[in-house]
């Protein structure tokens, strides 16, 4: 027999059951591995975080102005240069435009384009608007040149973009010219001096310089006023009395003397002739017109011709003589009105007994016979009624 007996089962310690969290110990290592990383950088630079120094813009735009004023030698032998920075496709590098004096007013502009400067080809006695188109009252900037009588205006963010051709003509421009001009405030440079004086232009360079409350204000007091201006005579009215017309002659030696008010193409809507007429009945004329709808005065055309026009009211045209006629000697330019313009029709010559016809702009010459020249010269009858304009008080 045994001397020891159990008394039970044998007890065991208990063992321990808790798991290891090897997520945790893993993203616990990765970030003191990453903060060593980052210990042993600083230390290895100093310490010091590298700053980046900001990149003055102005200063690249400036020195590739400079650069290539130097290298092309643009300046040379102009007593005097205008210049002004104007950010015409508004991107943030302006364009630098050149009003350069010489024997004939000339104006570029040179603008940077795939990070190089170009230039625009010189328009002779150009000169650079700020307008407000009617419709949604935009500004955009344009530059205006007048050439064999007509205006041409390009468009200057277009020109910016390397696009340097005549965009559109005066007569496509939904603008009141003289309400929303605004002048340039150019600054002198000269060769000699060209880095201070290019410096100094870049110093007072403002963005914003011509948009500002005070032109909303003025365009909206414009629309405001168009807007209440249903009555064409009203609007001739004012356009006579506040001498308006001024803005709208093209190099008249004389300033007008007569006016009158005639529906040129039929359309129930009378045109404001604005006119000289000397003593040798010779008329050069400034014709407008008002659109009704967008409550906008148009600029149709100037005309110098002897005696005046001569209208058809059947076909709605009209002639002039460019010439005072003689007893075999006849040349008349024929005419339409179309929306807001004169459209060339034809020409009529009667020379020594012949009769010819010149059509379109081919300029070819058809013989005629004197039944069809007649013919050609039938139904038109001269307009008058013209009024001193000098008394004029509405």
């Amino acid at each position: 027999m045994n001397k020891f007996i159990e008394g039970g089962q044998k007890r065991e310690e208990p063992k321990n059951t808790k798991k290891i969290d090897w997520i945790k110990i893993g993203v616990i290592g990765a970030v003191v591995f990453i903060g060593l990383i980052i210990v042993i950088i600083m230390v290895v630079s100093g310490g010091k975080e590298e700053k980046k120094e900001e990149v003055d813009a102005k200063s690249i735009w400036r020195g590739k102005y400079y650069e290539y004023l130097v290298s092309s030698n643009l300046l040379k032998g102009s007593t005097h240069t205008d210049a002004a920075l104007i950010d015409f496709d508004d991107n943030g590098t302006p364009e630098l435009v050149l009003n350069l004096k010489s024997d004939d007013d000339e104006l570029m502009v040179l603008y940077i384009l795939n990070d190089k400067v170009e230039k625009s080809r010189k328009y002779f006695e150009g000169e650079i608007k700020l307008m407000y188109e009617v419709t949604d009252k935009k500004a955009k900037w344009y530059l205006s040149e007048i050439d064999n009588g007509f205006d041409y205006y390009t468009d200057l963010s277009k020109l910016a973009q390397g696009n340097d051709e005549d965009i559109t003509k005066k007569k496509d421009l939904v603008m009141d010219y003289e309400d929303t001009t605004i002048a340039v405030n150019y600054k002198n440079i000269s060769a000699g001096t060209l880095e201070d004086d290019l410096n100094s232009l870049t110093n007072s360079y403002n963005k914003d310089a011509y948009i500002n409350d005070t032109l909303d204000a003025k365009m909206e007091k414009i629309l405001q006023d168009r807007n209440n201006s249903g009555n064409i005579d009203e609007v001739y009215k004012s356009f006579l009395l506040e001498k308006k017309y001024k803005n709208y002659l093209t190099a008249w030696t004389a300033q007008p003397n007569k006016y009158l008010m005639y529906d040129l193409n039929g359309d129930g809507t009378k045109e404001l002739f604005v006119a000289y007429a000397d003593t040798s009945d010779w008329y050069r004329m400034l014709i407008m017109t008002f659109d009704e709808k967008t409550h906008t005065l148009y600029k149709v055309g100037e005309i110098y011709a002897y005696k005046g026009l001569y209208f058809n009211n059947s076909t709605k045209d009209f002639y002039y003589m460019s010439a005072q006629p003689t007893g075999s000697n006849i040349i008349s330019y024929y005419y339409k009105m179309e929306g807001h313009t004169l459209i060339y029709q034809m020409k009529t010559v009667k020379e020594n007994g012949k009769f010819y016809k010149y059509e379109g702009g081919s300029n070819a010459r058809i013989v005629i016979d004197a039944v069809e020249y007649a013919k050609l010269m039938d139904g038109y009858n001269l307009i008058t009624g013209f009024a001193d304009l000098l008394n004029y008080v509405g």
